[in-house]
């Protein structure tokens, strides 16, 4: 499975078990969580192979990059902000606040993965539509369009009202 195919299926999954969560089975959120940061992660690696393919190693320099360690969604992050500050990546304006975001929701995820955990619905979708939206801007302004265009229908659809809604909030 390439980058794309594993950011697109993890989304899906996510997205499926957000609307499960959504219609009463508060137990997605914590599958929705994992999901959806598997797809944070994997797409700003696509992001950064996308800009150039050496990128995404720890050691771009190694005679065996099969053998090399991939860099962290962090170090992907840097990697575009950083060349949003130096290019001409126009949306990809990466604030303290997106930053912050990201470290908030993998801190919730790796309580569920490691420990135990605890939040509230309403904060996790809002968590999740801030995350999805940043994403979206990111992979429009470097790859040219979202990984989310290649949704399955129903998930697409979803996903349509998920950003629409939380466009609406933010508006407000």
């Amino acid at each position: 499975m390439n980058l794309f195919d594993n950011a697109l299926s993890s989304l899906n999954q996510g997205l499926k078990c957000l609307d499960m969560a959504d219609n009463g089975d508060k137990e997605q959120f914590k599958f929705a969580i994992l999901h959806i940061c598997h797809y944070t992660e994997i797409a700003l690696k696509y992001a950064v192979h996308y800009m150039h393919p050496l990128l995404v190693y720890k050691k771009p320099f190694s005679g065996n990059l099969k053998k090399e360690m991939t860099i962290t969604s962090r170090d992907a992050l840097f990697i575009i902000k950083n060349c949003a500050e130096t290019d001409s990546l126009e949306q990809t304006d990466l604030s303290h606040n997106d930053i912050n975001m990201l470290n908030i929701i993998k801190r919730t995820r790796n309580s569920i993965e490691h420990y135990r955990f605890e939040f509230s619905s309403k904060e996790v979708r809002f968590d999740i539509q801030f995350l999805l939206s940043v994403i979206d801007d990111i992979l429009t302004d470097i790859c040219k369009s979202p990984i989310s265009e290649a949704l399955e229908t129903k998930e697409f659809n979803y996903y349509s009202d998920l950003m629409e809604s939380f466009e609406l909030m933010v508006n407000e």
